[in-house]
């Protein structure tokens, strides 16, 4: 890889996908951050911005394409339902991410998500924005953060939304991460409903403008 990443040639970042899950699985989450920020300075993925309260969330305002890799999101195809871009509703212009489910089925959704490199021990706020039209069930989508590794060590969620918002809600969270957290997950999700009957969801949520940052004290 470092004669790969040193190398003045170009390639499709797609190309190192395998590479850097394989870094992720085996608890090499420093060298999948090195490699991700190889390929940002050779300008093959956008670089984040700095600054003391710098997001660790790539590409939180979906303004930049999905990438599908690494520690950009992730959306993978799930049957009966629709997850991708959205340029006609957006918290901040012009993109959120839009998921909508069909009503066929009582999913465990769980299928939009990112990996976090953050450090262990240490406290972080999570924002983000989210909006629902015509969610039914009794479970609605919400968002997750757990350690990749560990989730008995961290695994929160932020209150679920069903129904229809009318507007986007603000959706805030402070956590702690455990004592050999090196990678969060966030995470889309809505788990299975409980009831006995009326256990499909329909309806659409959107989500933008995600942000983690270390929390001030």
């Amino acid at each position: 890889w470092k004669r790969i990443a040193g190398n003045a040639e170009s390639f499709d970042p797609h190309e190192a996908s395998d590479y850097i899950d394989t870094l992720i699985k085996t608890g090499q989450a420093d060298a999948a951050h090195q490699a991700w920020t190889d390929l940002q300075g050779k300008g093959l993925i956008r670089t984040l911005p700095g600054g003391t309260n710098q997001n660790l969330v790539t590409n939180g305002n979906f303004e930049d394409p999905l990438l599908n890799m690494g520690v950009g999101w992730r959306v993978q195809n799930v049957p009966g339902v629709y997850a991708g871009p959205d340029t006609a509703t957006f918290h901040s212009p012009g993109h959120s991410l839009s998921v909508q489910f069909t009503g066929n089925q009582n999913l465990n959704y769980h299928q939009v998500f990112q990996f976090i490199k953050v450090s262990p021990g240490q406290k972080y706020q999570l924002d983000a924005f989210m909006k629902t039209q015509s969610i039914t069930s009794d479970s609605g989508p919400r968002l997750e953060v757990v350690d990749a590794y560990d989730p008995g060590v961290l695994n929160k969620f932020t209150p679920e939304m069903t129904g229809t918002s009318g507007g986007w809600n603000p959706l805030n969270m402070e956590f702690t991460t455990g004592p050999k957290t090196q990678v969060l997950l966030v995470l889309l999700v809505r788990p299975p409903s409980k009831a006995d009957d009326d256990t499909a969801i329909s309806g659409k949520v959107w989500l933008d403008d995600v942000q983690i940052s270390s929390a001030t004290e």
